[in-house]
C-alpha cells in the first residue's frame, strides 16, 4: 500500500491589489491542505504542483491512487489552496 500524509497550513498576511486602485487585502486563517502519497519505500522524489482549481478532480486522484496496489515510481503531491481568488478571501 501506500503512505499518505497531509499538512494543514492556517496562514494570515495582506498583499497590495495595485490593479484596484491600491486596495490592500489582507487574509486571517485561511487554510490550505497539503497530501503526499508515497510509496513506503520511496521517501522522496520530484513533485509538481497544480493551482487547485480542480478540487474534486484531485479528490478523485487521491482515492484511486492511494487504493491502488501497484507501486508509485514518484511521489504525489496535491495542493488544495484556501481562498485561492483574490476577492474571495
Amino acid at each position: 500500500m501506500h503512505h499518505v500524509e497531509v499538512d494543514v497550513q492556517r496562514v494570515s498576511g495582506s498583499f497590495s491589489l495595485r490593479f484596484l486602485d491600491g486596495l490592500t487585502n489582507v487574509y486571517h486563517g485561511v487554510q490550505n491542505v497539503i497530501v503526499r502519497v508515497s510509496h513506503k519505500t520511496r521517501p522522496s522524489a520530484h513533485s509538481a504542483s497544480d493551482d487547485g482549481a480542480s478540487c474534486a478532480i484531485m479528490m478523485e486522484i487521491l482515492r484511486v491512487v492511494s487504493q491502488s496496489s501497484e507501486p508509485l515510481v514518484h511521489n504525489l503531491i496535491l495542493l488544495f489552496n484556501g481562498a485561492e481568488e483574490n476577492l474571495m478571501q
